[in-house]
């Protein structure tokens, strides 16, 4: 995409690392961001960084009902990037397919 402005991007996992820098990215090409996480304190740290105009949205994405709220909400967008996630790091003998499917 060219011209960003006039849209509305929802970043869902946006209060840090990799979801965080893409809202800059996003702000600076001029669209208007919503970003959503779970610490509303993060999030108003992101929000008050963005050049343009940028809203939050708490959601925990583990929470059906928390998802369907947080996309009431938010509303009418463009586009939404899905970046939310937790993980611990392990070694490959410690694989499960069993819990990574459930």
């Amino acid at each position: 995409m060219r011209d960003w402005h006039g849209k509305r991007y929802w970043l869902v996992g946006a209060s840090e690392g990799l979801g965080r820098a893409l809202a800059q990215k996003i702000s600076a090409a001029g669209a208007e961001v919503i970003v959503s996480s779970r610490s509303e304190d993060a999030l108003k740290d992101v929000v008050a960084g963005l050049p343009n105009k940028a809203t939050y949205q708490i959601i925990d994405i583990a929470d059906d009902q928390s998802v369907k709220d947080a996309a009431a909400a938010v509303g009418e967008i463009d586009g939404v990037v899905l970046l939310a996630g937790v993980y611990w790091p392990f070694g490959a003998q410690d694989w499960d397919a069993d819990k990574a499917t459930a």
